[in-house]
């Protein structure tokens, strides 16, 4: 696949993730789409990639970060922010920046991995191509 397709579709499986409010830990690890002419593999990419994208569409005020509730079975390791949620679950604005500046923490076994992107209001109301525009050029 020639680069800029390949940001591309970088690009579009990054606002797919939002869409689908995917945990941090898994956004990195790409996504298979299985077609009738056989599965089409994308991704997994630098989770500093993923970051520096969502970083662009936080910025902008599209997107924010909030933890799920999940089963206490899970036993994730806890973090210190946790403490700090807003009451829609949403994470502190400064603990928010903080956990995009900082990929290497979102690993499967503790919160910071299970935290997840949404789509604010404002991000609702903007379409794909300026998602994808605006957060162009962040693999380089």
């Amino acid at each position: 696949m020639p680069e800029e397709n390949a940001e591309r579709d970088f690009l579009i499986q990054m606002h797919v993730a939002v869409y689908e409010e995917c945990p941090l830990h898994e956004a990195a690890q790409g996504s298979v789409d299985l077609r009738p002419d056989g599965p089409v593999t994308h991704g997994p990419w630098p989770a500093e990639h993923v970051a520096a994208v969502l970083r662009v569409w936080r910025d902008a005020g599209w997107i924010d970060l909030y933890f799920p509730a999940l089963p206490p079975s899970w036993s994730l390791a806890p973090a210190e922010w946790q403490s700090r949620l807003l009451p829609d679950r949403t994470l502190d604005p400064a603990d928010a920046a903080e956990l995009l500046d900082q990929p290497e923490r979102w690993i499967v076994g503790g919160a910071d991995g299970h935290v997840s992107p949404y789509r604010t209001d404002l991000g609702e109301t903007i379409d794909v191509p300026k998602w994808l525009d605006l957060a162009d050029g962040t693999m380089a």
